[in-house]
């Protein structure tokens, strides 16, 4: 079967879960993806905007995916390369009596060119922390990094050069504005318990008074008051971020491999 590939600078389930949204089949593939029913498995019906069916007829997740329609079965194929990055490949053969003139050549270069718009959807389009929602500008998170450097020798003195890189986590509006607002919760949390320890510390030179069980006993609900406040707000903090993985933009697949080749992080705009 003729087949035609592309290497996308995303590990295989980022890449996985990105391919398996129907909502983005337009946006790379052309054909208005509407359902797969019931989900994606062996046998399941892709369903199309223009009432058209196609059906599952090879499944293996993260790695293979093969439908069949009408004239044509196409095999999507996705493997691991190391260093973050998944190379997919199609494979397509026609069926039902159909035949290409130029042996394929114009089939391929539209797979080819749908696969180029797959990569920028994967690697740009979507959000790195829901990867659901696509990137907004004003919403990414900056990484930078600096790596050993080379010392240049100069007439009096010596420099060192480092070599600086900046690189760019994609993000949208939703996550941006639910991790500000996560910050501000847990600064909050974190002024309530202080505010609390201070009061508490002034109780308890009166309480002392009372004696040292009193003191014991004040100091114990005191402590019990602040680990209660302080998971409570975790609580809130971990429900305002329900739906967002826990990715930090240092674990973004572009910024480890700066880290792997012996740069490390030295900022990154607050999430």
């Amino acid at each position: 079967m003729p087949k035609t590939g592309i290497i996308i600078d995303r590990p295989p389930d980022i890449v996985w879960e990105v391919f398996t949204k129907p909502e983005g089949w337009k946006k790379w593939w052309g054909g208005d993806l509407k359902q797969v029913a019931p989900g994606w498995q062996d046998g399941a019906k892709l369903i199309w905007a223009d009432g058209s069916t196609s059906e599952i007829s090879g499944f293996s997740r993260q790695r293979m995916l093969q439908f069949t329609s009408a004239w044509m079965q196409t095999a999507f194929r996705f493997t691991s390369k190391g260093n973050h990055s998944t190379r997919v490949e199609i494979e397509f053969a026609p069926r039902g009596g159909a035949a290409f003139n130029d042996g394929g050549q114009a089939h391929k270069a539209s797979l080819a060119s749908s696969l180029e718009k797959l990569k920028r959807y994967v690697e740009v389009g979507i959000c790195w922390f829901c990867k659901t929602r696509p990137t907004v500008a004003s919403a990414v998170v900056e990484v930078k990094l600096r790596g050993n450097g080379e010392v240049e020798r100069m007439p009096k003195h010596e420099r060192t050069i480092r070599n600086e890189v900046t690189i760019r986590v994609p993000r949208c509006a939703l996550c941006k504005s639910k991790y500000r607002k996560a910050r501000h919760i847990d600064e909050v949390g974190k002024l309530v318990v202080f505010i609390l320890l201070l009061a508490g510390c002034g109780l308890t030179t009166v309480i002392g008074n009372l004696g040292t069980w009193f003191v014991v006993l004040w100091l114990i609900a005191l402590g019990a008051m602040c680990v209660g406040i302080l998971f409570g707000f975790g609580y809130w903090k971990d429900k305002v971020l329900r739906g967002i993985e826990e990715k930090q933009a240092v674990d973004f697949p572009e910024v480890q491999m700066m880290k792997e080749q012996g740069m490390e992080v030295t900022w990154w705009s607050r999430p």
